[in-house]
């Protein structure tokens, strides 16, 4: 299991040529807890074969605000355009093991397929009056949109055994 960060941003530019900077970086944050289960076999020689998997959930989010930019008066107000904001809502992975252990502590190599699933949403705004010159912006209209997405995962480690049973 891991941790990924984004870190975006964007400039748009005004009819009228200059640069309307957006409102900062998406830049997303949180927590992920979650459980790790497995079983090893171990060969006479201290070749050890596994499989192991694990599931988490994750308080990860974040948004993203684009600033109005059609026309200048929208844009000096600094109104919003559109917000686009997204959270994992969880990961889990399947992995196989190979290893050598050296008495109590094992090293090994993992892959297998690994899932997570993640909501995206995005509110759209509108010039809030009928007039050529809006001053503010109102939601239109939002959508949001789940899914998941099927990968891989690999990796190196080594564990201390504890006891008989539980490894650290």
């Amino acid at each position: 299991s891991g941790y990924a960060d984004v870190d975006a941003g964007s400039v748009v530019v005004r009819g009228n040529g200059s640069a309307s900077p957006e409102s900062g970086h998406f830049d997303d944050g949180g927590l992920t807890f979650g459980g790790v289960a497995g079983h090893n076999w171990q060969l006479a020689s201290g070749l050890v074969f596994g499989v192991e998997g694990d599931f988490g959930k994750s308080t990860s989010k974040g948004s993203y605000n684009y600033l109005a930019a059609e026309n200048s008066i929208i844009a000096n107000y600094n109104n919003v355009e559109a917000v686009y904001a997204g959270a994992n809502l969880w990961h889990a992975s399947l992995r196989g093991r190979v290893g050598q252990s050296l008495g109590r502590v094992l090293l090994y190599g993992t892959a297998g397929v690994a899932w997570r699933r993640d909501e995206v949403e995005r509110q759209q705004f509108v010039g809030a009056t009928a007039s050529q010159t809006p001053t503010r912006t109102i939601l239109s209209f939002a959508e949001t949109d789940r899914r998941t997405y099927i990968g891989w995962a690999a990796g190196l480690g080594g564990e201390l055994a504890l006891s008989n049973r539980w490894s650290l």
